[in-house]
């Protein structure tokens, strides 16, 4: 059976729900590529400026469902793998407005990297981030090996998926991978709360600043393209108009 996911909205936010909390909200298969169809129904809607991403019941995830991975055979494995992680990844990367996951309780495995690919993380307290793979004889996948070490450093990440280890949200506060701990009633109004904010600022521009950091470099070239890409948000009607009020800001608190 696929996992459910719901599109609801919030005034200006779209809420993605991983929706199946009786088999904790696990991963199939084709899910990956659902869950990226879902963002780009998302923000497809010209009203919504932000996303956010969450699960429903007591766990965000339990990553990819075993059942199912039982049932692909291994030459189909490497194949699906790719295809399902270059989806969603593209999703995150691509997506035009700012995105926010709110991971409520436990996330396991692949699930892990729907966290880190997202612009904001936020969680409740209670949340843990569990990389189960070393002691089911496997490898992590879905883009966590670069995504770890990138976020947290190669020690930190090869201890942890050597060890088939954990990490708390405090450590995953301190660690940089999360922005802030809510209690788990008011994670999700939190969440939308944070959305909002990041969709109130000028339209395009947190898009804009992903490409540059995925990508960050004290190249020339770098250099180069943060001046484009800065050049083109001058002509943005939004930040012309963002650029106009804080001038204007400025020049009252001068008199």
């Amino acid at each position: 059976m696929s996992l459910r996911i719901e599109l609801e909205r919030h005034g200006s936010v779209a809420c993605v729900r991983l929706a199946s909390p009786e088999r904790g909200n696990a991963f199939g298969p084709p899910d990956f590529a659902r869950l990226a169809a879902m963002f780009e129904q998302a923000w497809a809607d010209t009203g919504t400026r932000a996303l956010v991403l969450t699960g429903s019941g007591k766990q965000f995830s339990a990553g990819a469902d075993m059942g199912d991975l039982d049932a692909v055979g291994d030459a189909d494995m490497a194949e699906l793998v790719a295809a399902q992680t270059e989806r969603i990844a593209s999703a995150f990367a691509m997506s035009p407005i700012p995105t926010v996951v709110a991971v409520n309780g436990s996330v396991a495995g692949a699930a892990c990297s729907l966290v880190l690919m997202a612009d904001v993380a936020v969680a409740s307290d209670n949340a843990r981030f569990l990389f189960p793979f070393a002691k089911l004889g496997l490898v992590a996948d879905t883009g966590l090996n670069r995504l770890l070490a990138q976020q947290i450093g190669a020690a930190r990440a090869r201890r942890i998926l050597f060890e088939s280890g954990s990490v708390t949200a405090v450590e995953a506060l301190e660690w940089g991978i999360l922005r802030s701990l809510h209690s788990p009633d008011s994670l999700h109004a939190e969440a939308v709360a944070c959305a909002t904010r990041l969709g109130a600022m000028p339209s395009g521009v947190h898009a804009a600043m992903r490409a540059l950091l995925s990508d960050a470099a004290s190249s020339s070239a770098g250099l180069r393209d943060e001046a484009a890409a800065q050049s083109a948000r001058l002509r943005h009607p939004e930040t012309i108009a963002a650029i106009s009020a804080a001038a204007q800001a400025m020049a009252n608190r001068r008199h």
